[in-house]
C-alpha cells in the first residue's frame, strides 16, 4: 500500500469516508429513463403475415407498413393475399417503349396524310443546357455579390490591423 498522505490532495484517490452517501435510487437515477405515458397505446389489430423462408408466417403487427415486407395487406392463414393486388404503374422502360410507339405511329400517320398532328409545347422545346460552371458564374461574379464578399474581406482585414497595431499611433488614424 502506498503512503499518498504526504501529495497534494488532488493527486491522491479520494478516500471513502469524504464522499457523501448515495441512495441505491439516487444512483440508479442515471441509469433508468422513466417516460410518462398519458393515453392509451395505439395498437394495431393486423398481422403482416407475409411468408418467412423458413415457412412461417411474419408476426410483425406495423400500422401500415411492414419494414422487412412493405406495405400490409389482408393475407388468409398460409400467408395467401385474400384480394388481388393491384399493379403499380408501369417502369419506366415501359412509358418510354409506349411513347416511341406513339411517336413512330404519328410519324407514320404524318407521312401518310401529309398534315402534322404534334404540336410542340413548351415542354417539349429544348431546354437551356447551362452546365454548372456557367451556372456558378452567374451567381459568383454577380457585381452584388462580388461588392458584399470585397466588403466583408475588407472588414476582416482591418479588424486584424487593429487587433494587431490599434495600440501603435502609425496605424491608429488609418481608412
Amino acid at each position: 500500500m502506498r503512503n499518498t498522505a504526504d501529495c497534494h490532495r488532488f493527486w491522491r484517490p479520494p478516500d471513502d469516508d469524504d464522499r457523501p452517501l448515495v441512495s441505491e435510487k439516487e444512483a440508479a437515477c442515471g441509469e433508468m429513463r422513466v417516460i410518462t405515458w398519458v393515453g392509451e397505446p395505439r395498437r394495431s389489430d393486423k398481422r403482416c403475415k407475409a411468408r418467412l423462408p423458413s415457412g412461417k408466417l411474419c408476426p410483425r403487427m406495423d400500422f401500415h407498413r411492414c419494414p422487412i415486407h412493405g406495405v400490409i395487406i389482408d393475407r388468409d392463414d398460409e400467408g395467401f393475399p385474400i384480394e388481388e393486388v393491384s399493379t403499380p404503374e408501369p417502369s419506366t422502360a415501359e412509358k418510354e417503349r409506349e411513347r416511341l410507339d406513339e411517336e413512330a405511329y404519328m410519324r407514320d400517320l404524318e407521312a401518310g396524310t401529309g398534315q402534322s398532328f404534334v404540336k410542340k409545347t413548351k415542354k417539349q422545346k429544348k431546354k437551356n443546357t447551362e452546365t454548372v460552371r456557367q451556372r456558378l458564374e452567374k451567381k459568383l461574379l454577380d457585381p452584388k455579390t462580388i461588392k458584399r464578399v470585397s466588403a466583408a474581406l475588407d472588414a476582416a482585414r482591418k479588424a486584424k490591423i487593429q487587433r494587431k497595431f490599434g495600440d501603435q499611433f502609425a496605424h491608429a488614424f488609418t481608412k
